[in-house]
């Protein structure tokens, strides 16, 4: 029988290893130029030309209690450390997924993890600077939604999520917290990636141990922070939930039950009545509402209804998560070099 930790394994420097300085500065490339992004408290910055390092948020507000800053500085590296040990028990078994942001070693003294540095921006801040060339105007308080020409991307993006949440889930790994701030897109193709694993749920195969998934984001449309409603540790049925939700922002700018001055209680009271946010069929409405529902009994068969999907309005399946002569970048007025530019890639 597994053993169960509710927060993450405890890694220590290697043997022979000293304190650096991580952040020394990249020759040639201003700081306000250098990649940087947050989940959460925990910032994953640039470490030198082609990697990235993640990293405790160690600034606080002034008026912070002292015991709240030693809780969330421990929190922020439980997760990390974890992202750390999850990773290495993955890779040294098999080649990691494609739509998995790319691992390639943790610093010997902090053990903080080093990514590849994507050749993209993080899909939250690509969505911001292509929002209004993407999504109708609001009319009469209704949500926007994606134009007509760029939903081929959304439906791609859809089964990228897929394919990496299947990848995990095969291994019997919760991803845990889904959303535009956990996943990186790739120039030119714009190919999404998920980056792991500061909320994942797992067996660790070396210890035994079962570490439970997380939700740090104070967030009411969420099945994991819904009192007396579901368990607090999420499943692999909450990331099929999530998967709805990033979907349903996605093809509308919003995470359900927000952009309509919903309190945070009246957005929590949706999920407890089963009142769902409308999302019309050609969005993948129906599908969404199905994760919603709990109707897919796993990650295979949505993926199978979002092929059935996709396949029916027209487009071939190329290889496991692509659409047959789409090309995402020709989408857009603004080359790529142009948004490399304009998002300090």
């Amino acid at each position: 029988m597994a053993r169960h930790n509710t927060w993450g394994p405890t890694l220590r420097p290697q043997p022979g290893s000293r304190f650096r300085p991580l952040l020394r500065g990249i020759p040639n490339v201003p700081w306000d130029q250098q990649f940087r992004t947050y989940i959460d408290d925990v910032c994953i910055s640039q470490l030198d030309e082609d990697s990235v390092v993640f990293i405790p948020t160690l600034d606080y507000m002034e008026d912070e209690p002292e015991e709240s800053r030693k809780m969330t500085n421990s929190q922020d590296m439980t997760r990390i450390c974890k992202t750390t040990a999850l990773y290495e028990e993955i890779t040294a078994r098999v080649t990691l997924h494609p739509r998995i942001a790319k691992f390639l070693h943790r610093d010997p003294w902090s053990t903080f993890p080093i990514l590849a540095k994507p050749s993209g921006p993080p899909l939250v801040d690509f969505l911001a600077k292509q929002r209004s060339a993407m999504y109708s105007t609001p009319v009469d308080g209704a949500l926007p939604r994606v134009l007509p020409q760029y939903r081929p991307l959304i439906y791609q993006w859809s089964l990228q999520l897929l394919s990496g949440l299947s990848f995990l889930h095969s291994r019997s790994i919760i991803f845990g917290d889904p959303r535009v701030e956990t996943c990186w897109l790739a120039l030119p193709s714009l190919d999404l990636s998920l980056i792991g694993f500061l909320d994942a749920g797992y067996l660790s195969l070396k210890s035994g141990i079962k570490y439970d998934g997380s939700s740090w984001r104070n967030e009411p449309f969420h099945p994991c922070h819904i009192p007396k409603f579901n368990s607090v540790v999420p499943t692999m049925q909450t990331d099929l939930f999530l998967w709805g939700c990033l979907i349903y922002e996605l093809m509308t700018t919003f995470w359900p039950g927000h952009g309509q001055g919903k309190q945070s209680e009246d957005i929590q009271q949706m999920i407890i009545r089963r009142m769902w946010p409308v999302l019309e069929n050609d969005y993948l409405g129906d599908i969404v509402r199905k994760c919603w529902e709990h109707e897919y009994e796993d990650i295979l068969s949505l993926r199978r209804d979002v092929i059935a999907f996709i396949t029916n309005d027209g487009w071939e399946i190329e290889g496991e998560d692509g659409l047959g002569g789409f090309r995402a970048d020709e989408l857009f007025e603004t080359s790529i070099d142009g948004l490399i530019h304009g998002l300090g890639i």
